[in-house]
């Protein structure tokens, strides 16, 4: 099949990294091209791990909705004659619902890498009203509870569920290096150690996970807290936020791209978010068998049962996610064990990307 991936950037975030890694999958066996809207920039992590076999360009639509952007995707169709399009992101949505009517040989899916937010919440309202087109097109939903939620809010569309998947994850030649890194900034090296990844936006709330960690330690627990990841935003409001509220145990890592050495060195992955998709974080947390202490935030709910491969917390509250994370730290050395265990085997069952990529090419060709 000719098939091609469409995204507005492969910025560091879950849905670019997915991109990528799902179309190096397809293009073992595919013809395989990955457009973004935007050109690559330096600081972009995920554009570094494209597959030779994937060709990758850029349109230069800067524009996040415009009939100018329609008109460059109709000629890039028209150009390629591509067997599926298959849409990454909300922004190259809304430029592309209109092309099946033009490309009636082309199959057109979507990936819906989110919980029902009000961003999608509009954007499907817009899209409820081509009653002529919806049908035309196949919504993924990466994990079945946000498609429980898609298909009772918006009738009439086509929504499967498909969960995310990655490509193992393994540890670098600085696996030393970040060993060192990590006892010189605990101090103690017997203390607990956690890690938190993602950008520093809202709903993460890396705030509110500082606030826990500062309370436990204070409550004698013994903890260091690793964040990894930046704040892009001009003003930086969540980072200040973080960095006001940093004690000698909380450790701001910035931006790595060896996730897979730091999970090496610590005792558990912490996700303290509002919302979420499907993080690709918690399936690399169980590809390297960590134990997982999560709110029960969109996909996550699919992903972690409590007291089998991590502990969830009853709500969105700071005290609900402390008491989840002093489950974590009551376990015993067998029961961590058994989890790291349970998580291993979860991530080689459901979400290799290998699987994953499978699933995907099941719904292009039916």
């Amino acid at each position: 099949m000719k098939i091609i991936q469409l995204i507005y950037s492969l910025g560091n975030g879950g849905a670019e990294k997915f991109t990528v890694e799902l179309s190096n999958e397809l293009a073992n066996d595919h013809q395989v091209s990955l457009y973004t809207f935007i050109k690559n920039e330096d600081w972009m992590i995920p554009p570094t791990n494209l597959n030779s076999n994937v060709n990758n360009d850029f349109l230069n639509l800067h524009k996040k909705f415009s009939i100018y952007n329609f008109i460059i995707l109709y000629r890039l169709l028209k150009k390629q004659k591509p067997d599926v399009v298959h849409v990454q992101s909300s922004i190259a949505l809304l430029n592309a619902y209109l092309l099946p009517l033009f490309f009636r040989k082309t199959k057109f899916i979507l990936t819906i890498h989110s919980t029902l937010t009000e961003n999608y919440t509009k954007t499907f309202n817009i899209l409820s009203k081509l009653f002529f087109i919806k049908k035309k097109w196949k919504h993924v939903c990466i994990s079945q509870s946000i498609l429980a939620d898609f298909s009772i809010k918006f009738k009439g569309f086509k929504f499967y569920s498909i969960d995310n998947g990655i490509a193992p994850i393994t540890t670098s030649v600085y696996l030393t290096k970040v060993e060192k890194e990590l006892n010189y900034l605990s101090k103690n090296i017997n203390n607990t150690r956690i890690i938190a990844i993602g950008n520093y936006s809202d709903f993460k709330r890396f705030d509110l996970l500082v606030d826990v960690v500062n309370e436990l330690n204070n409550e004698g627990k013994n903890l260091d807290l690793f964040i990894i990841g930046e704040d892009n935003s001009k003003e930086k409001i969540n980072y200040k936020k973080v960095l006001a509220k940093k004690t000698e145990h909380i450790h701001l890592l910035g931006l790595r791209n060896n996730i897979a050495d730091y999970m090496n060195f610590v005792d558990v992955l912490v996700i303290s978010s509002s919302h979420e998709g499907m993080p690709l974080v918690v399936i690399e947390g169980m590809c390297m068998g960590l134990p997982i202490v999560s709110t029960p935030a969109g996909g996550i709910v699919d992903m972690v049962e409590n007291n089998v491969n991590g502990f969830l917390s009853e709500d969105f509250s700071k005290e609900s996610l402390k008491i989840a994370l002093i489950n974590f730290l009551k376990s015993s050395e067998e029961k961590r064990r058994n989890i790291s265990e349970n998580n291993l085997n979860k991530y080689k069952l459901q979400y290799s990307i290998k699987y994953c990529a499978k699933n995907y090419v099941r719904i292009y060709e039916s």
